[in-house]
């Protein structure tokens, strides 16, 4: 296993796994939990690692997540891991994803500006039926409203699921579009955010966001622990995970 110095303080490393090299690059850290993650834009493998960590348990941390690092860094480079949707497709007859479910676009003519929708179209009634950037507010102003209702429902659902009403304060929601994660937990503010894309996949898989970012109110890590507790709740969890992976949320 080669060792070598990299920028910043950091150190990199290489370790075989099912016959292929993961190179990463690991610094120590104060923090309690051992993190690892691939960079979206780069593919570098990156460890942060609790001090006093000898070489050996780190490379055996990377090989834990050998899976998940060679299956990220290959959808990444193929760009098939997530499709975002920027609602640029405007024109009558596009087509959506909403909770898993592909349907098309009917812009009609109307004297009042709404959106309505069925299991197999979204209606947009606009006077301005030429007008792609009023079409393009309309349906992402649509979707952020389903998504709020949805999101809010599910944040409510596993927030009991996980706690008593006396335990912690029901975490507030915020909902953005970002093309960097599906959820965050600032669990020291009580906040959890949820990107707006994910209201294009199938309800498990928002589930699955959901009830992850939820458990991080009680463990902030993603060591073992973290997930006991997560698939305590959620026995699936890594089935719906594996579903949204392969999910393109645009048609």
């Amino acid at each position: 296993m080669k060792n070598n110095k990299a920028a910043g303080g950091s150190m990199y490393r290489e370790v075989q796994y099912k016959g292929e090299t993961i190179g990463y690059t690991y610094k120590y850290t104060n923090s309690k939990y051992n993190r690892v993650r691939v960079d979206r834009k780069s593919l570098d493998v990156l460890v942060s690692i609790n001090n006093g960590e000898s070489l050996q348990s780190i490379d055996s941390f990377v090989l834990k997540y050998g899976d998940y690092i060679l299956e990220t860094k290959k959808a990444l480079l193929n760009n098939k891991r997530k499709t975002y949707d920027n609602y640029t497709n405007c024109s009558e007859g596009d087509s959506f994803y909403l909770l898993g479910k592909k349907i098309s676009l009917k812009i009609i003519q109307s004297d009042k500006n709404m959106v309505q929708a069925d299991e197999n179209h979204i209606y947009l009634y606009t006077d301005k039926p030429k007008n792609k950037t009023v079409i393009k507010n309309m349906i992402n102003q649509y979707f952020k409203q389903i998504a709020n209702n949805v999101f809010l429902e599910l944040l409510q659902k596993y927030y009991h699921l996980f706690f008593d009403a006396a335990q912690i304060p029901m975490p507030t929601l915020q909902i953005k579009k970002v093309n960097s994660y599906w959820g965050k937990c600032y669990f020291n503010k009580g906040k959890i955010i949820i990107n707006q894309y994910l209201i294009h996949a199938p309800l498990q898989c928002i589930e699955c966001i959901v009830a992850h970012e939820v458990c991080h109110l009680l463990n902030n890590g993603h060591g073992k622990a973290f997930y006991m507790l997560l698939t305590k709740v959620m026995p699936d969890y890594y089935d719906r995970l594996a579903q949204l992976k392969k999910f393109k949320t645009s048609a």
